[in-house]
């Protein structure tokens, strides 16, 4: 399946697809066609990470605005930064190290 077909799925069909592939790299297979489903699987995870940073950069800037910018380390909620951190880490796959 090309990337182009991928993108075209629902965010539902591509969930189960990945589910499916998950199922699919975890049976003893041929190397040659693990790779094949690996490829596919990385493929569907990065189409879903587009969607949900799309979906959510919104909200996600708001809430950084609300209670973390232009604020110093002791003026920042520490639930506050660690649900920051946590969301950053779902949005861009690493926690920030710095406000």
């Amino acid at each position: 399946m090309n990337y182009e077909a991928m993108n075209a799925m629902t965010t539902e069909a591509i969930k189960k697809r990945t589910h499916e592939l998950t199922f699919l790299l975890e049976s003893p297979i041929e190397p040659e066609a693990w790779h094949e489903y690996y490829k596919e699987y990385q493929a569907l995870t990065e189409i879903l990470d587009e969607r949900y940073r799309e979906e959510n950069q919104s909200a996600f800037d708001s809430s950084y605005a609300k209670h973390i910018e232009g604020k110093n380390w002791s003026e920042i909620d520490p639930d506050a930064w660690s649900a920051y951190s946590d969301w950053h880490k779902d949005m861009y796959g690493f926690r920030p190290h710095s406000i």
